[in-house]
């Protein structure tokens, strides 16, 4: 039992530093860990056995905070001086998913059809031309309002539900990116002044509200859908995998600490890392896929 609970929040550890990097997918890190399918049952049928859930979600979310709380600051000093190794890896990380993405595509006729060939390449695109909506980021110096925590909470909580896009990308999408991991960063330091309190949860306040309902709502849908379309499903994940692969290896983060020699080296040996890794857990998983206790 503890061993089992132990498992979960190692997953919510990893789940937590990925939603720091922007471009990485929580949704992805779930379906690569296993815990993709089991993430969407806890949150959508929570009701009807809360104790069996909440031995799930308590440690998911202990493990995730600590995540959040501890790594923040790393991750920054990582993405800083060490951002094509860094990226490179998740990258390499996100590759090694797609065959287990493709296989679980295919079941149970073990087929791939020209409609979710179709369905595969549309998203792809889709997710390939929001990312060409990107802004550069603006001035961390003007505060986002409440309505629009809000609503960039709702929004990164889905995309941390749907495998390929990232919560941390729309956060930059909408500008609030700085403030809140600012925000996160600045937990670390209290017990503080009253004031530090206050910018805290007029910033998490109303994202942490806007967070928890985005995730109530679309992890419902996804699991309706994948009840009724699960081969339609999870070829819309295969696309947005595979063009989150492009959209990470041309994001200007993965080149901001500079290209040398040592550091494309590093770069490739950690992709190699990263694939490896990921198709080492695609293998533990082949008999029960997607799938935590």
């Amino acid at each position: 039992m503890m061993l089992k609970l132990f498992s979960v929040f190692l997953k919510g550890l990893i789940f937590g530093i990925i939603q720091i990097v922007p471009g990485i997918s929580g949704g992805t890190i779930a379906v690569m860990l296993g815990f993709y399918e089991r993430l969407i049952e806890a949150v959508s049928h929570f009701k009807k056995d809360w104790r069996r859930h909440l031995k799930f979600i308590l440690p998911f979310l202990a493990g995730t905070a600590l995540g959040l709380l501890i790594f923040s600051s790393v991750i920054r000093y990582l993405l800083i001086n060490f951002s094509l190794p860094l990226m490179l890896f998740f990258t390499g990380m996100i590759t090694g998913t797609v065959p287990l993405i493709y296989k679980k595509s295919k079941q149970p006729e073990n087929k791939f059809t020209i409609k979710q060939i179709v369905l595969t390449v549309i998203s792809a695109a889709v997710l390939i031309f929001i990312d060409t909506l990107r802004t550069p980021l603006p001035d961390s110096g003007g505060a986002p309002g409440p309505l629009m925590l809000y609503f960039a909470g709702l929004l990164a909580a889905a995309a941390l539900i749907i495998p390929g896009i990232s919560g941390s990308l729309v956060l930059l999408f909408m500008g609030v990116y700085p403030a809140v991991i600012d925000s996160v960063a600045s937990v670390r330091q209290l017990p503080a002044d009253f004031s530090l309190w206050f910018d805290i949860f007029t910033v998490l306040g109303p994202f942490g509200i806007g967070v928890l309902t985005g995730i109530a709502l679309t992890a419902r849908l996804i699991e309706n859908l994948l009840n009724k379309h699960p081969k339609a499903v999870y070829s819309v994940i295969l696309g947005f995998m595979m063009s989150s692969v492009y959209i990470l290896i041309n994001d200007p983060i993965v080149f901001q600490s500079g290209v040398s020699a040592a550091g494309i080296t590093a770069g490739i040996i950690m992709f190699i890392l990263g694939g490896i890794l990921s198709v080492l857990t695609g293998v533990k998983k082949r008999k029960k896929l997607f799938r935590a206790d």
